[in-house]
């Protein structure tokens, strides 16, 4: 004790000499303490103004690196939380450098926003910039000055990133030259760009704890220690004097370096720093080269543009498996492969192939070497741990909670794939099993010695990317989303040295590691080498493909590209590089065997998913692959069996294509219901019941066939209770609802994957919906369309159809219809029927002429029984452009013109004959407002003539409504009018539409109660008329509570009809009576997002946020994901006994975590 307090004496006397000895220069000095606290008020320890804290006083209580005298600031904004040393930045000029500064913080961050002030004299609005700043952006420590000589400030910041609970020593200088920034008393960064006296804003503030000026307000949450101030740059001697003066004042203050031998993991350690302290010996040449197949991504890039922000040339931001990424340590180099499941081991001295392992799944990340064991995770839900020196399995553990299998990212894969690789920390293996937090996402430890469970948890995030140690928990990525999360603590070793963040050209963008005193990065076929200090490129080498992974060991550089070219690069000077290749060759095809062949007959496309059952041999899948594009399962009951299987598939080089997994024969298989387009079976599998064969393959077509003769043993025909989704509001009707009687209930998924964004229209500009019919999934792409398989993804064809697109849907209706056998399609003037299993054009129909002769449009698109109905448009009526501008003055925002129509037609869609044509009176045919139903083709016709004669292709409702409308119906096989009937629809002024269902028609439309946007409401009025007379049976009304001008799609909301109950939200109506449905209880509150609802026959689902669904019946409300975001009008389709929804979020530049299309189906009880 007593040598105790000796001790804290010195410390005080040396403080209290430094004080003194500081006093020239020193301008401000404020200690955040108890003893310095007298109410709010800081008594300064150098200088006359003392810091006044605002918001709660709260003290350094918690976590392993407080100090309990040190005052706690909580990073809240209400009430602002820091310490304010004067309001008026001009009280403060006696202690604010001028000519040279120093600005000193000790702190410590325990969270971190985009932005945090630690010290701030500052105004930075737009293009105003004036002051300094000591603070943080984006995990990086920050010093920004502004001079006279610029009048703009210059933000320097740190190359690494800082860890949250430790803390530091910030300091930036300024000598009216040279901007430097210092961290724990070391040079981090420096800048020449500023010159002469600091260029302080006329008004302002002067604050502790915060970044603050006139709009902005980034507090600080954690503690602040002390702030000092100089009119002086003190040296770099002089800081890391006073860093090692007061650091023991600071638990964990000090960086501990990673102690790593060689590369074993990605970025070489567990805190990812990719930097080692082995050095390269320049110039590096080629030592071998190993090729491996082409890698198979699990996600597509992105769209090339986001219109709303202006954002171009959008980059991937998920790009973990792009390359096979190496790790290397004890001379041997370890990668796995995403496209044919397997983990290889090479030489590093010679590049050969020492062993590889084939496993269940793709293996998207890089293994982890740890000792003599290698582990690494697997889309197929296990932990896989194998001896390093031959491959030799020691554990195989299923992370994932259960053993269920889907298709995602266009593979067989487990419901929770691992998309985390597997970090160890003192022999615990931890890894993440799962993408969909709604669907369940799995931290889980293993002991690395034997496999042992240790622990497991939820956690609520898409776990993607690899685990890292950082701030002493295990920080998980997440996806597109940069944020990423703790998700478990680790045992704490002090403060991590931070990852360093890439200054290299951006040619070199790929990848970014150090080697001492270089940083090297990959690009575009070329690996550079540069110096640290100078950023002098200082050597480079070309490689096929983009270098995504980069790796040191033993004094080599390895280098892996997506072209899958792995390069090795040392010192030594080799005239011939050795050159290995793991790449499958060609196979001579041959014919199939002959029950194989009936086997590929009975499927309408060779391609999607099979399963073979019972077959003591491989040779039926590696046949079936080689002769269609059918991924093929095979199941074994015994796992020797199916680990020479695996090793068999990928010496064909048909691994990925064909995966053979162990199942005991008695357990129910774990596929997803209706996955499968083919089951082979053969043996004793023949002998299952053929109903829990049949439920494993899709309706409308998947078979189940005997592998010995190819005698088809069951068709699957179309579910029962499925609904169909044929036209842009499910039916020619416009009711919405596809009456699917199994979509309802908690959903799971049954597939994820392509089509991803970059084909889609930009989800702003809401495009039209996607459909589904007999068990295909059509999506409206960007001038084009794609055709899927709706039950496993598989993607039938992908055509571009030039004049398609339509953006504003709501304001104008669809170009796409479905049957069972064909796609119509609208296009400029003509309407394609392309045959819907394979694309190709069948027939081609134009629009009629018209009475001008003039060329006119096609415009809407029905078609019913045998009756294909088509109108005309006036060239340029249709909204194709895609923009900023597009959005503001087609999709969003009230009273926008309505797409309209000219006359309508129709034709018999098998023959082509034309079978009839109606021209308009008056003006124009609102195309949102045309329905046909039970044999009548309804519409709206407009009777102001100006708009026909206006030659636009469109108007607002107030000029088609407000000279009079009338109600229309015709007969469907012949036009003639069943009756024309006026009614007053002069109220409407945004958007109109029409459905119908039953004897009934409804009309709703859109309006303004008023005009002042702060207190006027969005209200909808509804119509129900006789669909024989044309009568009115009743009217409603209803007030949202959302405000006028909205861009959100307040405005535009569909109507419903789920049985004799309309809904628009957010009440409901019964159709017969006119009366609100008592009871029904919508959402508390207005749901947040753009579109509209969609139903089965007993759910509803709409975008909130996310996608989510609300239950009729129960009224119970239920978000389907929380890491994808839904498009901005229709993408959720229930039908088919699934919830479809196909990507639409193209474009969207927020930090949603997924993009990727969905289907869900009821979970199995």
């Amino acid at each position: 004790m007593t040598a105790r307090r000796f001790l804290s004496l010195l410390v005080v006397l040396l403080f209290a000499g430094v004080a003194s000895a500081e006093t020239p220069g020193l301008l401000a000095r404020w200690q955040f303490d108890r003893q310095h606290l007298a109410g709010r008020k800081v008594s300064p320890l150098a200088g006359s103004l003392p810091a006044i804290l605002s918001g709660p006083i709260t003290f350094d209580a918690s976590g392993p690196n407080a100090i309990k005298t040190i005052l706690q600031l909580t990073g809240k904004s209400q009430p602002r939380n820091r310490f304010r040393v004067t309001e008026d930045i001009n009280q403060a000029r006696k202690i604010l450098p001028v000519k040279s500064l120093t600005v000193e913080a000790w702190l410590r961050l325990d969270s971190a926003g985009e932005w945090t002030g630690f010290v701030s004299a500052i105004q930075d609005n737009g293009s105003y910039e004036k002051g300094w700043l000591l603070g943080q952006h984006n995990s990086r420590f920050a010093f920004s000055v502004c001079s006279t000589s610029t009048e703009r400030l210059t933000y320097l910041e740190s190359p690494r990133l800082f860890e949250l609970g430790h803390w530091y020593q910030v300091v930036g200088t300024y000598d009216g030259r040279i901007q430097r920034l210092f961290i724990d008393g070391q040079l981090q960064a420096e800048a020449k760009t500023q010159s002469g006296p600091i260029s302080y804003p006329p008004k302002g503030v002067f604050t502790l704890g915060a970044y603050e000026d006139d709009n902005e307000f980034y507090p600080l949450n954690g503690a602040l220690e002390q702030v000092s101030l100089w009119n002086r740059a003190l040296t770099p001697t002089e800081i890391r004097a006073r860093f090692h003066l007061r650091e023991s004042r600071f638990p964990g203050i000090r960086a501990v370096a990673p102690t790593v031998v060689d590369w074993p993991t990605w970025n070489r350690d567990n805190q990812r720093t990719a930097i080692t302290e082995q050095r390269l010996a320049l110039p590096l040449q080629r030592q071998w080269t190993h090729r491996v197949p082409v890698p198979a991504p699990a996600w597509p890039d992105p769209a090339g543009q986001d219109f709303w922000h202006r954002k171009h040339n959008l980059r991937a931001r998920v790009t973990y498996d792009r390359a096979p990424h190496v790790v290397a340590a004890a001379g041997r180099v370890l990668l796995g492969h995403s496209a044919d499941d397997t983990v290889r081991c090479l030489d590093l001295a010679s590049g050969s192939l020492l062993w590889s392992v084939t496993v269940d799944g793709p293996v998207r990340l890089a293994p982890t070497i740890s000792g003599d064991r290698v582990v690494f995770g697997s889309d197929d839900g296990h932990v896989y741990c194998l001896a390093l020196a031959d491959g030799r399995r020691h554990w195989r553990q299923r992370a994932a909670p259960d053993n269920r299998w889907i298709v995602g990212n266009e593979r067989l894969t487990s419901a929770w794939p691992i998309r985390t690789g597997v970090l160890v920390e003192q022999g615990v293996a931890f890894c993440c099993a799962g993408l969909f937090p709604a669907q369940g996402v799995h931290q889980v430890a293993f002991n690395l010695a034997d496999g042992r469970r240790l622990a497991a948890n939820k956690v609520n995030v898409s776990a993607q990317g690899y685990l890292s140690r950082r701030s002493g928990k295990l920080f998980v990525a997440t996806g597109r989303d940069p944020a990423g999360a703790f998700v478990a603590e680790l045992k704490r070793r002090g403060k991590g040295v931070g990852r360093e963040l890439s200054t290299l050209p951006e040619a070199f963008r790929y990848a970014f590691i150090g080697a001492a005193e270089l940083r090297l990065g990959g690009g575009d076929g070329r690996v550079a080498a540069f110096d640290r200090r100078t950023g002098r490129q200082a050597w480079s080498a070309t490689v096929d493909g983009r270098a995504w992974s980069l790796a040191i060991a033993g004094g080599h550089l390895l280098v892996s590209t997506d072209r899958g070219q792995i390069t090795a690069f040392g010192s030594r000077s080799i005239e011939k590089p050795a050159v290995h290749d793991s790449r499958p060759r060609p196979v001579p095809l041959g014919k199939p065997p002959l029950a194989l062949a009936r086997a590929l007959e009975a499927i309408p496309h060779r391609r999607g998913y099979a399963i073979l059952l019972g077959s003591p041999s491989l040779q039926p899948a590696l046949q079936l692959a080689r002769h269609s594009r059918l991924q093929v399962h095979v199941v074994f009951d015994d796992e020797a069996k199916a680990a020479a299987a695996r090793t068999k598939a990928l010496q064909a080089g048909l691994a990925g294509r064909v995966t053979a997994i162990h199942h005991p024969a008695d357990a129910p298989l774990p596929y997803v219901d209706t996955l499968f387009n083919l089951a082979l079976v053969t043996g004793q599998a023949a002998a299952r019941p053929l109903s829990s064969l049949q439920r494993l393959v899709r309706p409308w077509g998947g078979v189940v066939v005997r592998a010995d003769d190819g005698e088809l043993l069951a068709r699957r025909g179309p579910l029962e209770g499925a609904g169909e989704w044929s036209h842009m509001y499910a039916d020619a009707a416009n009711t919405v609802c596809s009456d699917d009687r199994h979509v309802s209930g908690p959903l799971e998924l049954q597939w994820f994957g392509r089509p991803g964004p970059q084909q889609m229209i930009d989800r702003h500009h809401r495009t039209v919906a996607p459909l589904f019919k007999a068990g295909r999934l059509f999506v409206p792409g960007d001038n084009r369309v794609i055709a899927a398989d709706a039950y496993n993804g598989t993607q039938l064809w992908n055509l571009a159809i030039p004049g398609s697109r339509r953006i504003g849907a709501f304001r104008d209706c669809s170009y796409l219809a479905a049957t069972d056998d064909s796609l119509y399609v609208a296009a400029n003037d003509a309407c394609l029927r392309l045959d819907g299993d394979t694309g190709k054009t069948l027939r081609t129909f134009r629009v009629p002429k018209a009475a001008d002769g003039r060329p006119r449009d096609w415009g809407y698109l029905a078609v019913v029984g045998n009756t294909l109905v088509g109108s005309a448009v006036h060239p340029g009526g249709s909204r194709r452009n895609v923009s900023r501008k597009a959005i503001e003055e087609g999709t969003y925002y009230d009273s926008r013109p309505l797409v309209s129509s000219e006359y309508l037609f129709a034709f018999d869609r098998r023959t082509g004959r034309h079978l009839w044509s109606y021209h308009t009176g008056g003006g124009l045919l609102p195309n949102p407002a045309i329905a046909i139903h039970d044999g009548a083709v309804s519409l709206i016709e407009s009777d102001n003539q100006a708009t026909r004669k206006a030659g636009t292709g469109r108007a607002t409702p107030r000029e088609l409504f407000s000279k009079g409308a009338r109600l229309v119906s015709l007969d469907l096989e012949t036009g003639s009018v069943r009756f024309s009937r006026p009614h007053d629809f002069s109220a409407i002024q945004h958007s109109v539409y029409l459905a119908a269902t039953g004897n009934r028609l409804v009309v709703v439309g859109s309006r303004n109660n008023g005009q002042d946007p702060k207190t006027s409401r969005v209200c909808y009025d509804i119509q129900v008329f006789d669909a024989s007379e044309g009568d009115q049976v009743w009217k409603g009304s209803q007030t949202q509570s959302t405000s006028i001008g909205g861009s959100h799609g307040e405005q535009d909301h569909h109507p419903v009809i789920v049985g004799t109950t309309l809904y628009c939200e957010p009440f409901a109506w019964n159709l017969a009576t006119g009366k609100r449905v008592p009871g029904f209880q919508w959402k508390d509150r207005h749901r947040r997002g753009c579109g509209t609802l969609t139903a089965s026959a007993s759910t509803v689902f709409f975008r909130d946020g996310n996608a989510s669904m609300f239950d009729l019946e129960s009224n119970a409300y239920q978000r389907l994901t929380t890491s994808t975001r839904p498009g901005c009008w229709i993408n959720m389709i229930p039908a088919g006994g699934l919830l479809l929804v196909p990507e639409a979020s193209s474009g969207c530049t927020c930090n949603y975590a997924i993009q990727t299309s969905l289907a869900f189906r009821q979970r199995r009880k």
